[in-house]
């Protein structure tokens, strides 16, 4: 995808000691589960396409991902 592609040239400009805050609106369901660091165990059920390709563009690039790492009631999980 187009926007991976740009985020990373985006991220090689970025110096490895620097901090990178990544904000978007992904339209991904990261689903239930933790993969590695990547994330937390509190997603939505089911993991989407999109979501299988945020989490594996995340672990590539050893990028956390927060929406999922606290516990929240089912209805607060959607953003």
């Amino acid at each position: 995808m187009e926007v991976y592609e740009q985020l990373e040239e985006v991220m090689d400009t970025v110096k490895k000691n620097d901090n990178l805050i990544i904000l978007g609106d992904w339209t991904a369901i990261i689903g239930e589960g933790q993969e590695g660091h990547t994330g937390g165990k509190y997603g939505l059920i089911v993991r989407n396409n999109r979501g299988q390709r945020l989490t594996d563009f995340c672990k590539e690039k050893e990028i956390i991902f927060t929406t999922n790492i606290f516990l929240q009631h089912l209805r607060r999980r959607y953003t």
